[in-house]
Formats: C-alpha cells, structure tokens, sequence
C-alpha cells in the first residue's frame, strides 16, 4: 500500500508499515553522509587499522571501532580498550579479517585458505569446507579468477 502513497504520507519510521525502515540513530550510510555534510558529527563502528587507538590491541591488525565523521572527515577515536573477557576472540577475528585483507590484495588462493582457517570458531570443519566449496562456487564470477584455486586447498 505505501507504494501508492505520496512519499510525504508515509510514516518512514514505522517498520510495520513498508521494508524502509530507518533505525532512529538512522543506518550507518546516512549517519557517514550527515557527519561528512556537516550537520553534526556522528560516531560509527568502522573497520579500520588499528595504529594505536585501542591501547591493549595489537597495531597493525584490522578491526571495527568507534570513529567520529564530521565535515573535516572520518577520525579514530583514541584511547579505546578492549574488555579482557573479549580480547581473545577480538583479536582472533582481527587476525583473520587482516589476513582476509591481505589475501584480497595478493589474490593468492593459500592466502585465501589461511585467512579461512584463522577464523576462531569451527574454521577447521568438514562443515566448513563444504560451506567454503559452496561460497567459492556461488560468487565464482565476482571473486579473483586465482581464487578458484582454493578447491584445491578444501
């Protein structure tokens, strides 16, 4: 029914209503834009280098934390730290996306695999390698041709 309705009759905010339903602190893409225009300054969680801003974290390893985008662009924030009783897995997922990371710049399929293997939970699996096989098959025509050498790896 929205579909039919002049955009300015719609009640955006009600998810009942229609799929376009915007969170109230709006989603992530419009809280970047409103921070960048200068409207006001928005914090978001984005994946980012950690070159020291979170203090107990090993730099150099990718991870989503807390920046600020305002109109002169997008900021860490400093001195974060990682609760204790998170820090293992936290920092096992930030080794596995950097070294997703990595295998994305180098387009080497082992890198691939080593990156797949670092993720902390199940990774080394039957269930797993058969997810892989099917991930690796369905997105064949969007990923790095080199890629399809990881079957040789699961």
């Amino acid at each position: 029914k929205w579909a039919k309705m002049p955009a300015d009759e719609i009640a955006w905010n009600d998810p009942t209503n229609h799929v376009f339903h915007m969170p109230p602190g709006g989603d992530v893409q419009s809280m970047i834009l409103c921070g960048l225009a200068g409207i006001r300054p928005m914090r978001v969680a984005i994946s980012s280098i950690n070159d020291g801003n979170i203090v107990n974290f090993e730099e150099g390893l990718a991870c989503e934390f807390t920046h600020i985008v305002d109109k002169d662009g997008i900021h860490p924030v400093k001195d974060l730290k990682v609760p204790t009783s998170v820090l293992g897995m936290l920092s096992s997922l930030a080794i596995h996306q950097t070294l997703l990371a990595n295998a994305c710049g180098s387009g080497d399929a082992k890198d691939l695999y080593e990156a797949l293997l670092a993720y902390p939970i199940g990774a080394d699996t039957k269930a797993a390698r058969k997810l892989w096989k099917f991930l690796l098959h369905d997105s064949e025509k969007y990923i790095a041709p080199t890629f399809m050498e990881l079957e040789k790896y699961l």
